[in-house]
């Protein structure tokens, strides 16, 4: 249980590619959808929507897939 704050993502903070092996087995386990945030990024929840804001781009790691979503982009609503 948690807050909930991430609309149903999990967050991996401090996001480095050489992470990528071992987020994308973790979702293959659990099933979860995590967004991993790099240093030089963030996102930013405004509602029901959530963006990416900084120069750099974030990972999101979903059991279907994984992409790189850059600066303004939003996230995919789960669910949906």
């Amino acid at each position: 249980m948690g807050l909930n704050l991430a609309l149903g993502y999990s967050i991996a903070c401090h996001y480095d590619p050489a992470y990528e092996n071992r987020l994308s087995d973790y979702v293959a386990n659990t099933h979860a959808n995590v967004a991993a945030i790099p240093e030089a990024s963030g996102l930013l929840r405004i509602g029901d929507e959530i963006r990416v804001v900084g120069p750099a781009s974030v990972a999101l790691f979903r059991p279907e897939t994984a992409v790189s979503l850059k600066a303004c982009a939003s996230l995919p609503r789960l669910g949906e």
